[in-house]
């Protein structure tokens, strides 16, 4: 789930029509997939969130993620849809939805992950709230 991580702070730093707040944003990731007690245990993390961050996400992650790719975005000002496609050993693909404001984001992603007759399909459900400025080097 560590893995899956950088891409959920992109999507906190993707290129929006609102306005998304600088500054420091607590995050709370929940996954659950076959096999994991409900709901699993969330994720607890805070991000420092730049304004050049936001303009250009690869600053955050250098490169991209498990050669994953966002495509079909759709962007409503409040609520941010897009679909998922990853390449390597084992095929990726899904969706997400997220709705946000300016110190607010919440939303789902659904990936479906196959690797030969293997396939799994996780739900991620990510809750974040922008506290204030960042604090510490940034």
């Amino acid at each position: 789930m560590r893995a899956l991580l950088p891409l959920f702070l992109a999507l906190l730093a993707a290129p929006a029509l609102a306005d998304i707040g600088e500054g420091n944003w607590d995050m709370e990731i929940t996954m659950a997939m076959p096999g994991m007690p409900q709901g699993g245990q969330p994720i607890r993390q805070s991000q420092c969130l730049r304004a050049e961050d936001a303009r250009d996400p690869s600053k955050l992650f250098g490169s991209p993620q498990a050669g994953c790719q966002f495509v079909d975005r759709q962007d409503t000002g409040s609520t941010y849809r897009f679909n998922i496609v990853c390449s390597g050993p084992t095929q990726v693909s899904g969706t997400g939805e997220m709705n946000y404001s300016h110190d607010n984001l919440d939303g789902q992603i659904v990936l479906n992950m196959a690797q030969g007759d293997q396939k799994v399909q996780t739900r991620t459900t990510i809750k974040a709230r922008r506290t204030g400025p960042c604090t510490g080097p940034k």
